[in-house]
């Protein structure tokens, strides 16, 4: 919280009215290069598939082409804001009120498999090769160690092969996850051609019904404990009526990993005021990975319950 320097942004959840033949007309000429011709996805995530469309409020989706996502490559699009485009409070609605639109479509948009701009055949068989390099981060199925589960079926069926390509190969700024292009800097040391194959391999997942998940093991009181004096100033008593995310969503555990989970803890997330709350990071916290690992059981035993 201390390297906060502005106050945090309290969003609502109201409806935003605007124009929707001019959003969908400045969602054509200013946003289909990167979020893809129909909102599925490209570079950037698919912002017209109901799975987002359903959790994200019209404030938040306003919010973010208002002022950009600190560590992507979402800059802020408002007028005076400087970006590459400049929008008008009016057009801004507008764009919203389009978006919200697609929610009730009668049919989904696929994922785009399409990674457009590179003319391969990408190989499964090669990407499997490559992939050994990722799998001291994901796992070597894909279940997730202290990166994401890339196999999670809640994260294939909203990431398109361009997005997975992008961020192999541009990595995610203020994770660890470093660019892996060659020359980057990164461990991979990729070429196009390969990262397209790791994306191909990784999307031959989709289909499995069984997608291994390394689960920590923890003590469901101990963790309740540390929850309420070092998580619940931020995420709220229950974890769901803070400031901060909430983190008692089974839609977030059903795509968040236990080393995902762990990540964030130890580390902190980039550009939010969530710092690492592991021993010695100087953090808000300073908890051991054994606590960190009962906190997490606690969590998912905690949504259970509310879920039944």
């Amino acid at each position: 919280k201390a390297w906060q320097t502005v106050p945090s942004v309290q969003l609502g959840d109201e409806k935003i009215y605007g124009s929707e033949l001019l959003g969908q007309k400045i969602f054509q000429e200013k946003c289909v290069q990167c979020h893809g011709t129909y909102g599925e996805g490209g570079l950037a995530p698919g912002i017209l598939r109901k799975g987002f469309l359903e959790i994200a409020s019209d404030p938040f989706i306003r919010r973010m082409i208002q002022k950009g996502r600190a560590g992507t490559a979402m800059g802020a699009m408002a007028k005076g804001e400087h970006g590459i485009v400049e929008l008008t409070d009016p057009e801004l609605d507008a764009v919203v009120a389009f978006m919200r639109s697609q929610q009730f479509a009668t049919e989904d948009i696929p994922v785009s498999r399409q990674y457009r701009g590179i003319d391969v055949n990408a190989s499964a068989a090669r990407g499997k090769v490559l992939y050994e390099r990722c799998a001291p981060c994901h796992g070597q199925d894909g279940g997730g160690l202290v990166g994401p589960a890339l196999g999670n079926p809640g994260f294939l069926d909203n990431a398109t092969d361009g997005f997975i390509i992008a961020m192999t190969m541009m990595g995610r700024e203020g994770t660890a996850m470093d660019p892996q292009g060659i020359g980057s800097g990164g461990n991979a040391e990729l070429d196009s051609q390969q990262a397209i194959d790791i994306a191909n391999y990784i999307r031959d997942w989709q289909d499995r019904e069984d997608v291994p998940w390394r689960k920590v093991q923890g003590d469901v009181p101990t963790g309740k404990k540390l929850y309420e004096s070092n998580c619940a100033q931020c995420h709220g008593p229950s974890g769901n009526e803070g400031f901060a995310p909430a983190l008692n969503n089974q839609d977030f555990l059903e795509v968040a990993s236990d080393g995902y989970l762990q990540a964030t803890m130890a580390l902190g997330r980039w550009g939010t005021p969530m710092q690492s709350v592991a021993e010695r990071s100087h953090g808000m916290a300073q908890l051991n990975a054994e606590q960190i690992n009962h906190i997490i059981v606690f969590l998912r035993a905690q949504a259970e319950l509310d879920q039944e």
